[in-house]
């Protein structure tokens, strides 16, 4: 395995060599890209170049290297988003989260009903947060209060969605995507439930679930562009 990858090992250690040549200010080398992902490509970087004769330079890899190039555009580019542009960004879509309601024959799918202690319940409902073509502020926060389905529910999973539909129904439709689940455990005392807030800010979408028993708090950031 090593002699067929050894040409191109070759041929990177010489590039590196290279650019170090006279250039004493460099600290670290960062490996990116698909090759990067490659242990016998690191193990091989690292043992050349991380040597007193350079000083204190560092190999570093990250956890996904193929995707870091991608990840480092988006982030760049979100850079020069607008306030504004970010707004018609909110503005084309639907958020929303996921709730259990009363089941309604003839209004909700057969195959969500579920059951609640003796009640006949739907599952995977979508709620809007957001409605599609509709203005909001930045910093606009709603709230919502998740009560326990049953006395031995230990945990509240609070799910964020979205979709291009306004139209949509279900967390389970085509057209919807998860943004992030924040779990909030539950207190085996006390009114077993949990309030949610979610703030649309600036950069970022916060969620915040509060168990109603004993105060105690979650926490999940999410970013409008995955």
């Amino acid at each position: 395995i090593m002699k067929f990858f050894q040409r191109q090992i070759d041929f990177i250690s010489q590039h590196i060599q290279k650019t170090l040549s006279g250039n004493k200010t460099v600290k670290f080398i960062y490996m990116v890209g698909g090759f990067s992902a490659s242990d016998i490509l690191y193990r091989n970087i690292k043992m050349q170049f991380e040597k007193p004769e350079y000083g204190a330079l560092r190999v570093v890899k990250p956890p996904n290297p193929a995707e870091a190039i991608v990840m480092g555009a988006a982030l760049y580019a979100r850079k020069g988003l607008t306030d504004s542009m970010l707004k018609n960004f909110m503005k084309a879509h639907t958020y929303g989260i996921e709730v259990i309601v009363p089941f309604v024959e003839g209004k909700h799918r057969e195959n969500l009903k579920v059951m609640s202690g003796s009640q006949k319940c739907c599952g995977q409902v979508f709620e809007r947060v957001l409605e599609k073509n509709r203005s909001y502020e930045f910093g606009y926060k709603f709230e919502y209060t998740y009560l326990a389905a049953n006395p031995k529910q230990e945990s509240v999973s609070i799910g964020l969605y979205v979709s291009a539909n306004n139209d949509v129904q279900y967390v389970c439709d085509n057209d919807v995507m998860r943004l992030g689940m924040l779990v909030v455990p539950l207190s085996h005392f006390g009114v077993q439930g949990v309030k949610v807030e979610i703030q649309f800010d600036t950069e970022v979408i916060k969620v915040t679930g509060t168990c109603l028993a004993n105060g105690d708090k979650r926490e999940l950031t999410i970013n409008y562009f995955l």
